[in-house]
């Protein structure tokens, strides 16, 4: 009977050290647009376009918790209206600009001591290794959330990713499938989207069946 007591025990002190120790940070992101990939859109309207798409913004959340990383975007659908005249060609007036922003659920769990990676896509998991990056630290410098963070460049793939990473926070974490540096990143740029840390959260559940909720 003791034993039992003993191991109820320590079962609870190990699921209570866990949701001490759980951190949840909050991002908002917005895609990368360039003016290429507006090119079916009538000439007059793709600046406007360009400014409405860079400033239509989805939420994510990474959770921190020991060595494991968890990546959470929900699926999102946002219209973002602009009325009135936006611009004229000859007789025709663009009175009204209307944008609809599809964002798919993402789930992803990494962890940071074997470098891998678990992604939920199309209701089907996928296993992988994290993707080896060089990271060039520079002399850039700034504060986010509080917490003094640096810029560091790194290379995979075929693809560049900048962030701001800090120390501050003891744990090692990063939005999406960004390879893991030695600290968190609070902010990250790619060719396809950047995103900012704008709420951390201590104290929070644990994570438990992440891929079944």
């Amino acid at each position: 009977m003791k034993t039992i007591r003993t191991i109820v025990l320590l079962s609870l002190i190990y699921t209570n050290s866990f949701a001490q120790n759980t951190i949840k940070l909050t991002y908002q992101n917005t895609n990368t647009i360039s003016k290429e990939n507006l090119s079916s859109l009538p000439k007059e309207i793709q600046e406007v376009a360009l400014i409405q798409m860079q400033n239509s913004y989805t939420a994510s959340y990474l959770f921190l918790q020991g060595d494991d990383v968890f990546f959470l975007k929900k699926k999102e659908e946002s219209e973002n209206n602009q009325k009135g005249k936006i611009a004229s060609n000859g007789n025709t007036i663009f009175k009204d600009l209307s944008l609809t922003v599809n964002s798919p659920e993402i789930r992803i769990q990494k962890n940071s001591k074997t470098n891998t990676y678990t992604h939920n896509e199309n209701n089907k998991l996928n296993s992988g290794n994290l993707s080896k990056v060089i990271w060039n630290i520079t002399t850039n410098k700034k504060k986010i959330l509080g917490f003094n963070c640096t810029e560091a460049i790194g290379k995979y793939s075929t693809k560049t990713v900048t962030v701001y990473f800090t120390k501050e926070i003891k744990a090692k974490g990063s939005p999406n499938t960004i390879p893991f540096i030695d600290g968190v990143v609070l902010e990250y740029s790619t060719d396809k989207q950047s995103g900012i840390a704008t709420k951390i959260e201590y104290k929070q559940p644990a994570i438990k069946n992440f891929f079944k909720q």
